[in-house]
């Protein structure tokens, strides 16, 4: 019986193990998709302190391509460029809002994120 009792607890630990690392990733590549939103909305109120303007597809493709970086695919519309108030003397506010299915095993479930530029680590 002691040996099964041991298998059987170390194929738990190991499906714990594996589900962590899954969810570990997505959540690491989340904040770090979170921390170019901030670094992206920041430069571009600089670039529009030096009279140079991008347009908001030029923002959006820039999140996109950072997303990819982090392994994380997203389309134009899963992608929101908003500007507070004036276009060229408001901050702007960056935000992506996509979905990362976890599956071990048969058990699956998905995780939803939505990073913004405003929003400050965890």
């Amino acid at each position: 019986m002691r040996p099964i009792k041991r298998i059987f607890v170390l194929a738990i630990l190991a499906v714990a193990i594996l589900l962590g690392w899954r969810v570990g990733v997505a959540e690491l590549a989340n904040y770090n998709l979170q921390g170019d939103l901030h670094d992206l909305a920041s430069a571009q109120s600089s670039f529009r302190f030096g009279n140079v303007s991008h347009s908001d597809d030029d923002v959006r493709a820039a999140i996109i391509a950072k997303a990819r970086d982090q392994g994380i695919v997203l389309q134009p519309d899963q992608v929101t460029v908003q500007h507070t108030e004036d276009r060229y003397n408001s901050p702007l506010y960056l935000s992506a809002k996509y979905d990362v299915p976890v599956q071990v095993g048969d058990y699956s479930f998905v995780l939803h994120f939505k990073p913004t530029s405003s929003e400050g680590s965890f």
